[in-house]
């Protein structure tokens, strides 16, 4: 139904299935977050494996239950249609950062907001989502650079009772006070706060981080951007075309399915009648016919026999002149 439905083919969609089992879902769950699959594979430049690992690494890093899933592929396909960040880019960069994003209390609709300037700049989701992934990491760990880097900014890791704020909080902190630097002074603080490898990723967020408001304003307002989003592609030349060339094959599968029903058991008689003929010629059934077929062959040897012998003479009386 699915694959006739979205031009699919139910191969894919039965891999996603068990992909999703695999993750611990049941097989309701998995049938629903395969259609969700469906929906990103359809609004992204993923493929279908890429699409169901990306939409996996999303629900369990952020702990979604399988209902908040469309409203995830919303806030993504509404800032794509609004923003230069693919859906495909934002969702890989969103699954890598998801665990450490849910631990500091980070929001799906958040962390969009903080990816996308960076996403925009670099155009590489992988990138951006592992450096987020070290740098939020960063924020609330005790090594010396970030200790340092956190104090030029005036933003405390601790509260008054010593205790570890929130990484959210320490997040946003972080962003507002940024702003306040002077330009020599942002890229000193952000390899000391990203390292590196990562300060420019952080540097692209941080100097657009107007746009970031934005960006969570446009998450925020996304609902039902999937849906309008799906339809209108069905509608098109091409997936109708798809839809009806899986409809086709699966029709053949079906009539495939119940014509192997029928020939198993027409196998099944076949085997039955060369099993008996085995057993009659291991009782001897067959003996007189096998005794005529050696006569007949003890007959013929002697044939060829003589014929080898005179052969020899035959051929030296052949004249080969004509």
């Amino acid at each position: 139904d699915l694959s006739n439905q979205y031009g699919v083919s139910s191969q894919e969609i039965v891999e996603s299935i068990a992909g999703w089992v695999q993750a611990g879902y049941d097989i309701e769950e998995a049938t629903q977050l395969a259609e969700e699959s469906i929906a990103l594979l359809y609004t992204s430049e993923l493929d279908a494996a890429e699409a169901t690992t990306t939409l996996t690494k999303i629900m369990k890093g952020f702990g979604l239950e399988v209902d908040e899933a469309r409203s995830k592929l919303d806030v993504a396909n509404e800032i794509s249609n609004n923003y230069a960040s693919s859906v495909g880019q934002l969702t890989e960069a969103m699954g890598r950062v998801a665990p450490i994003a849910d631990a500091m209390g980070l929001s799906f609709e958040e962390m969009s907001s903080f990816l996308v300037p960076a996403i925009e700049k670099f155009q590489d989701g992988q990138k951006v989502g592992t450096a987020f992934a070290k740098i939020l990491n960063n924020l609330v760990s005790d090594t010396s650079r970030v200790q340092d880097g956190l104090e030029a900014l005036g933003v405390a890791q601790t509260d008054s009772n010593g205790q570890l704020r929130d990484g959210r909080d320490i997040l946003y902190d972080v962003a507002e006070a940024f702003q306040d630097l002077e330009p020599s002074q942002k890229t000193f603080v952000a390899q000391q706060l990203a390292g590196a490898e990562h300060s420019a990723k952080f540097l692209a967020t941080m100097n657009s981080y107007d746009k970031a408001g934005a960006v969570y304003e446009t998450a925020i307002n996304s609902a039902g951007s999937v849906t309008e989003e799906l339809q209108a592609q069905l509608e098109s030349a091409d997936k109708q075309l798809d839809r009806w060339n899986e409809a086709w094959t699966n029709l053949s599968i079906v009539i495939g399915d119940q014509f192997k029903a029928a020939a198993t058991e027409a196998v099944k008689g076949g085997t039955d009648i060369v099993n008996a003929l085995q057993e009659s010629v291991d009782e001897g059934a067959l003996d007189p016919f096998f005794d005529m077929v050696n006569e007949l062959a003890e007959g013929l040897a002697e044939e060829l026999s003589a014929i080898a012998e005179v052969l020899p003479e035959a051929m030296e009386g052949v004249d080969w002149d004509p």
